[in-house]
């Protein structure tokens, strides 16, 4: 059969789509990433149980549109099949503009699981033993301060997997053949003005709110500049209602802190949200705690939200200075006298620390570790079973169950602590680039030590 460039074009898009459907989409960090048979097209990915959404799913709208364009193809009717292909492309762009603007709680979610991970692996370097840099590659710094929506939808990108590389450039390459299966320029024509109208109607859904957010937050600095402190707080909090990002990042509570002190308003829990930022900056991190505190004392849920987490990232500085405060020692079984002087009152701060977020995966792990240096076992254990619950990651799990072996070890429990090593080294399949070195050690100090 003598095929034309457009036809396969066609075909070769559709070899890119079917595969990229199948893979996976979505980078969660802390589990394993999201097909789009696994994402609802409404809601998020991770307020639904992991596994197939029998709902309307991204997977079910693509099965659908695809099945628009066979019948289109079929009846030899390009109309149908451009306007499959153009739901195809749309769908894609779908996700990411999701993801960052539409419902951010997503691209909040990734960023907080993201820094979960480097925290993890920060604190493996401190402690001298192996854990490995379980956070994606990032090709640049562009992910430690998401504000703008150009940064927003740079980190939206970041968070998608191979699937939907696959998924996009299938649907592109197709999109572009079905449009120029329709032969008639006239039709072609009047197709593509109306495609033009659906596409500005899209992106308006997802942009609309967001693009008014950030012109509120531009026009109250530039109002603060000139000295309209009330018309300043006004676009400010004009911001907060349009877009739901700026509830969830510091900036538009720090300028609101600014006016409140300005005007004196020193119970204002903006204003104790400033000043706990300004006590980070200072390294005065106790003080920093009790601002923080008090900031989440206020009525407002994302403001507590946002102080939390702020609250979070400085206990766990303070418990980790605490921690490293002494001798370092390896992550096998050590002996007490040799542990850091002050790890059960780090233990304490990191606790405090996962109480004040939601992404609190790392601050019990390290928490957990510090317990155990402590000889607080049993409270160790409890944090480790419940970060087990947290990630099905295959790495952080198989730290989870070595840091468990080591807790059994240490409390003379050496057949709990030889399946716990087990555990961990199974739970990798055994692949030779990512092998647990302490759940290794372990098994072979148990042999040597039965």
């Amino acid at each position: 059969m003598n095929l034309s460039p457009t036809k396969i074009a066609v075909v070769l898009g559709l070899c890119l789509i079917i595969p990229g459907t199948i893979f996976y989409w979505y980078d969660p960090v802390l589990f394993p990433g999201f097909s789009p048979f696994e994402m609802p097209l409404f809601h998020s990915a991770l307020d639904t149980p992991p596994g197939i959404y029998l709902g309307l799913s991204y997977g079910v709208i693509i099965v659908l549109c695809l099945a628009l364009a066979w019948i289109g193809w079929e009846m030899r009717r390009a109309v149908p099949v451009w306007w499959a292909a153009l739901m195809l492309l749309l769908l894609g762009l779908n996700c990411p503009l999701q993801i960052g603007f539409s419902q951010p709680s997503w691209l909040d979610r990734f960023l907080q699981a993201r820094a979960d991970n480097l925290a993890l692996s920060a604190f493996g370097n401190s402690a001298n033993f192996p854990i490995e840099v379980l956070a994606p590659a990032i090709p640049s710094a562009k992910l430690t301060d998401i504000q703008g929506l150009y940064d927003r939808w740079y980190a939206s990108v970041v968070a998608m997997q191979i699937g939907w590389w696959f998924y996009m450039s299938g649907a592109l390459i197709f999109a572009v053949a079905a449009f120029f299966l329709m032969a008639d320029p006239a039709i072609r024509w009047t197709q593509m003005k109306r495609a033009v109208v659906v596409i500005f109607l899209f992106l308006g859904f997802h942009c609309l709110a967001p693009a008014l957010g950030e012109a509120c937050w531009n026009l109250g600095q530039q109002q603060e500049r000139q000295g309209n402190r009330n018309q300043a707080e006004n676009y400010y909090r004009a911001a907060l209602a349009f877009d739901e990002w700026n509830r969830r990042i510091p900036r538009v509570y720090e300028r609101l802190g600014a006016l409140a002190e300005a005007d004196h308003r020193v119970h204002a829990p903006e204003y104790h949200f400033l000043m706990g930022q300004r006590q980070v900056s200072q390294k005065d991190l106790n003080e920093a705690l009790d601002e923080f505190s008090q900031a989440m004392a206020g009525g407002d849920v994302d403001l507590r939200r946002v102080a939390g987490n702020a609250y979070s990232q400085a206990a766990s500085t303070l418990a980790k200075g605490l921690y490293n405060h002494g001798s370092t020692f390896g992550g096998v079984p050590v002996k007490i006298d040799m542990v850091p002087p002050q790890a059960g009152i780090a233990a304490l701060y990191w606790q405090k620390a996962a109480q004040a977020t939601e992404a609190n995966l790392a601050e019990n792990f390290m928490a957990a570790r510090a317990f155990q240096d402590s000889a607080q076992y049993d409270r160790a254990t409890a944090l480790l079973m419940s970060d087990l619950g947290m990630t099905d990651d295959p790495m952080i799990k198989a730290h989870l169950f070595s840091s468990q072996g080591d807790v059994d070890y240490l409390r003379g429990d050496l057949s709990g602590a030889r399946l716990n090593y087990l555990k961990a080294y199974s739970v990798l399949n055994h692949n030779k680039d990512y092998w647990s070195v302490r759940a290794v050690k372990g098994l072979t100090d148990n042999a040597v030590n039965p």
